[in-house]
């Protein structure tokens, strides 16, 4: 079933192949099957990318997305920029794609058998607000220039201001 969902193309391609006459059934076999996967090969990148489009506020983009997985592992943002959008879809093998640079879900139902299904030590909300915390206190961020303005500005990394906007929700979520 995940293998024909893979072979779209396109987005629309691929909801429809999960629109098609799988039962629900079907969908939470395919997605437990994807997640153990992901965690079999201890693929940090993957679970976090399913962590940020889970959890995050509001849909992030491509490039906020980049800023995220950088703020964990104290690269700087443009360490990330070869890496294709593309990769998202292999990474969380097909439970998250990009499209017009915004990351989401393939499909409504991913995040609600996430949410209901996905408890363990690997999946623990608490990690977000360390990064958020990391990301504040890091080397490059008292660094960065007009700081005080990124608001207006925007001339600093897109995850700035998601970060700066949401990080209290990511505390108390927890």
């Amino acid at each position: 079933r995940l293998d024909a969902i893979l072979q779209g193309e396109t987005l629309q391609e691929r909801k429809e192949a999960l629109d098609g006459p799988a039962r629900a059934k079907d969908l939470a076999d395919s997605y437990k099957k994807s997640v153990d996967r992901i965690e079999e090969q201890e693929s940090l990148f993957a679970i976090r990318i399913l962590q940020w489009v889970l959890y995050a506020q509001r849909l992030l983009t491509w490039e906020e997305l980049l800023g995220a997985l950088a703020a964990e592992t104290g690269a700087d943002d443009s360490e990330l920029d070869g890496l294709p959008p593309i990769s998202v879809l292999e990474l969380t093998l097909g439970l998250v794609t990009v499209e017009d640079s915004v990351v989401r879900f393939i499909h409504l139902t991913v995040p609600e058998y996430l949410r209901k299904r996905w408890i363990n030590a690997t999946n623990d909300p608490a990690v977000l607000p360390r990064i958020l915390l990391q990301f504040f206190t890091s080397k490059a961020l008292r660094h960065a220039p007009n700081l005080h303005r990124f608001e207006k500005d925007g001339d600093l990394r897109p995850f700035l201001q998601y970060a700066y906007q949401n990080w209290g929700h990511h505390l108390y979520q927890r």
